[in-house]
């Protein structure tokens, strides 16, 4: 937690992100024997070690996983591949609302990095019409929009680490100009 303790320095909120692409095989025949309450117990040690610190803990997976685990966790904010799994992450539409109304945030990773073609093809204006279809689709009318908004944040899909350069820039990119856009209420 020496991270935490260092970026304090600087006055503002710290996010710990466990990047946990394993919870995607949960519940699949290789990870049968391992429990929701172990996985919850295993998560919860580190999310309180992050708290104890003073950060907020997110957790972050690339793929589709039983929602319902994380949703049941003490997360502060929950990171999703909008662009490719909203339509699974949706199945938890009623977990995902209450977790958002108990102030956990959602962090919408709605700018592709798994599709090279996507990436150059995409616009900011199109994932803003996404993302805005996908948030009214999640509210259906049990939530403010407003409210969903205030509890989200824009993420790239997944790591860009493997990217070429060029494509990397352009997930940023496409993530700057998205906000852009975001805040000026399009």
């Amino acid at each position: 937690m020496w991270q935490i303790e260092l970026m304090q320095t600087f006055g503002v909120p710290l996010m710990i992100f466990l990047d946990e692409p394993g919870l995607a095989g949960f519940g699949s025949s290789a990870f049968i024997s391992v429990s929701a309450e172990l996985v919850l117990r295993m998560l919860a040690e580190v999310v309180d070690a992050v708290h104890t610190a003073g950060g907020l803990a997110g957790v972050h997976v690339c793929a589709n996983t039983d929602w319902l685990l994380l949703f049941q966790s003490n997360f502060d904010i929950i990171n999703f591949d909008s662009y490719g799994y909203f339509d699974k992450f949706a199945l938890y539409r009623k977990q995902c609302l209450q977790f958002m109304a108990q102030g956990g945030n959602i962090a919408w990773g709605i700018v592709p990095t798994s599709d090279l073609d996507a990436i150059q093809t995409e616009t900011p204006e199109g994932l803003a019409r996404r993302w805005t279809g996908q948030i009214r689709e999640l509210a259906a009318g049990e939530m403010e929009i407003d409210e969903v908004i205030a509890h989200s944040l824009f993420t790239p899909s997944c790591g860009c680490g493997s990217l070429p350069e060029d494509h990397a820039a352009r997930v940023f990119d496409l993530l700057n100009r998205l906000c852009g856009i975001m805040r000026q209420g399009q």
